[in-house]
Formats: structure tokens, sequence, C-alpha cells
């Protein structure tokens, strides 16, 4: 990390305790950077923040549902879950096919919703939940850099 970001990570709280210490559980945005001259690559971290923020990095929620009573139990409980909790996560319905082809449509704008660990591990495990894809956000760009005049 260069000296700007580790200060602007260094002032970031989870909770009471600082984010910067050992044990934190954290979400980089860091970008991937191979080195020709020296033949490595190596990460260079632009950003951080709690993982406790991940569910604000999803944009997208994908359930791919098994025919069947399974399958439609697994769509009311989601509807209903939908119209409790709102939230800015669009939702996905994929239905598998006999021929083992997944038909995917978008839900109704209203069913933009948000999930946190536990309801998405809920629907996850559901019997009527054949499989989840996540689509996130886009990363953050990396601020540019101001180098100054060598002279």
């Amino acid at each position: 990390m260069f000296t700007e970001a580790y200060e602007r990570a260094a002032a970031i709280k989870d909770g009471d305790a600082p984010l910067l210490m050992d044990g934190s559980m954290v979400a980089v945005d860091c970008r991937l950077v191979y080195r020709e001259e020296r033949g490595e690559w190596s990460l260079q971290a632009h950003a951080i923040q709690p993982l406790r923020n991940c569910p604000s990095l999803v944009k997208r929620i994908t359930f791919v549902l098994k025919p069947g009573p399974e399958g439609e139990a697994f769509l009311a409980e989601l509807s209903a879950y939908t119209r409790k909790v709102d939230g800015t996560v669009a939702v996905s319905i994929g239905l598998i096919q006999p021929d083992g082809r997944v038909l995917v449509s978008d839900a109704a704008r209203g069913m933009t919703t948000r999930f946190d660990p536990e309801s998405y591990a809920t629907f996850g495990k559901h019997p009527g939940c054949a499989g989840v894809q996540v689509d996130p956000v886009p990363p953050s760009s990396p601020p540019q850099r101001k180098y100054g005049n060598r002279n």
C-alpha cells in the first residue's frame, strides 16, 4: 500500500477498534501488476474496508431453483422477504430446464432487497435452491498518483 492509501485506511474504525489491527477481516481493493523488468507479480492495494461491509458490495444475486414444490416454496419465501426488506440488490431467478440449461429472468424491480450473511445463508441452503451467482459492484479505481517535478 502506498502511503496515502495506508493513511486513509489507518483512520477507518471497525466498530470501536481500528480496522488495521492483527486479526481484522477486511476486503481489499487492489490491482495486480506484472513488473516485466523484475519478472514478478505484485498487488497494489488502494482501499480497505471492513468485511462486514461486503453485503453493500453486491449488485445482483441470481438464485437457480430446482423444479417442483421446493422451488415454488423458495420463490414464495424470497418474495415475502423482498416485500419486508428493502435494498439495492437486484434479484434474478434461474429455472433449471429438463435438458440441464438454466433459464434466467430478472425479478420485478420492486424485488430489490439486501442480504446480510445470515439471510444469504438461509436462502443459499434452502432445499429449493440449486445454486447462487453473486455479481459484485465494480471495484473502485485507484486514485491517480500525483507526480511532482523532479527538478
